[in-house]
């Protein structure tokens, strides 16, 4: 599953911020502007997103880096070295992150989680705060070259696929962690919590289930939470009974979907290969699926080595570009 608060005086100056810093990437010598730019939505947030990209290029291809779950800022360790322009500089483009509301963007794991980060963390409003950057970009970047490539995993991965699906002049999507061929309802019931066989009374186990997942879905309220602070009964309600089969199958667009074989956390892997067998029936899509072996729920389940490398691949697939091949992946 898996934006620092803003008060501002005037609307007006708060919509037109913007701060760049330039910094040199130590290992390529080329300079990596760095800005921070607010959107205001139509329910009176502003939406702050970060763009890093190459100084020396005109112009450039945007790549969206969507986030995963929980309260954790765009801006935090690791997460903001994931595939970033400075740590790649044989490629050019630029990586464009949307920071969550209510969550300072540095903030780490294991930090409390706002009210207002629960009152709008959900599937569907991310999307929509997602597109409208994409509205706020178009009109303010003189240097992006039209392509839009979008990447995202886990919670990441299901937005990726939506914003994706109803974004008709997005270029490629890669995202991964996330299944896609059951509802996420279907991994509890019949992978997590009441596998057959795991129980003595497995219609009691899924009653239990089932009268949880009732009670989110005739209220799924952001003060509530189920498994964690950060999952609200809100966010669970967006994901539940998501399937993401019907956005691909007459998609043809070029779209890879990374999976793990032994991802027990974030989504099984039959999930995935349910939703691979039911694109793949179609003769002209440009669906590609790569499971990885030894693959937990993230890309650095994985020895530092491959890790690296796999992302760097992803990165690579998304700019078309060709990859050295990776020893873990099988490709479909």
């Amino acid at each position: 599953m898996g934006l620092r608060s803003r008060k501002a005086a005037s609307l007006a100056v708060a919509v037109g911020f913007a701060m760049t810093l330039l910094s040199t990437a130590e290992a390529s010598n080329f300079s990596v502007e760095r800005s921070q730019h607010v959107a205001a939505t139509t329910d009176g947030r502003l939406l702050t997103y970060h763009i890093e990209r190459r100084a020396d290029a005109a112009a450039l291809p945007i790549l969206i880096v969507i986030d995963g779950s929980g309260c954790v800022g765009a801006l935090r360790s690791g997460f903001s070295q994931l595939m970033a322009p400075a740590n790649n500089p044989e490629l050019s483009y630029a990586r464009l992150v949307v920071s969550k509301s209510g969550v300072p963007d540095d903030q780490e794991r294991g930090a409390s989680c706002s009210d207002e980060y629960k009152q709008h963390y959900a599937m569907d409003k991310r999307v929509i705060d997602h597109m409208r950057v994409l509205q706020d970009i178009r009109s303010t970047l003189s240097w992006w070259d039209g392509r839009l490539l979008i990447f995202g995993w886990s919670d990441g991965g299901d937005i990726a696929a939506q914003l994706f699906a109803y974004t008709p002049d997005a270029t490629r999507l890669a995202f991964g962690g996330v299944g896609g061929g059951f509802s996420m309802q279907t991994h509890f019931e019949d992978f997590w919590i009441c596998p057959e066989g795991s129980t003595d009374d497995r219609a009691g186990c899924l009653s239990d289930l089932r009268s949880q997942f009732d009670e989110i879905f005739q209220n799924p309220t952001w003060t509530k939470s189920w498994s964690g602070e950060d999952n609200t009964y809100m966010a669970w309600e967006s994901r539940l009974r998501t399937r993401l089969l019907p956005l691909f199958i007459q998609e043809r667009r070029p779209v890879l979907m990374i999976h793990g074989q032994e991802d027990d956390d974030g989504a099984p892997v039959e999930s995935a290969r349910k939703l691979v067998k039911g694109v793949t029936s179609t003769e002209e899509n440009q669906f590609q699926y790569w499971e990885v072996e030894g693959m937990g729920h993230g890309i650095w389940s994985l020895d530092p080595s491959e890790a690296l490398l796999l992302e760097t691949n992803i990165l690579k697939w998304l700019l078309d570009v060709d990859a050295e091949p990776h020893p873990r992946i099988s490709v479909d």
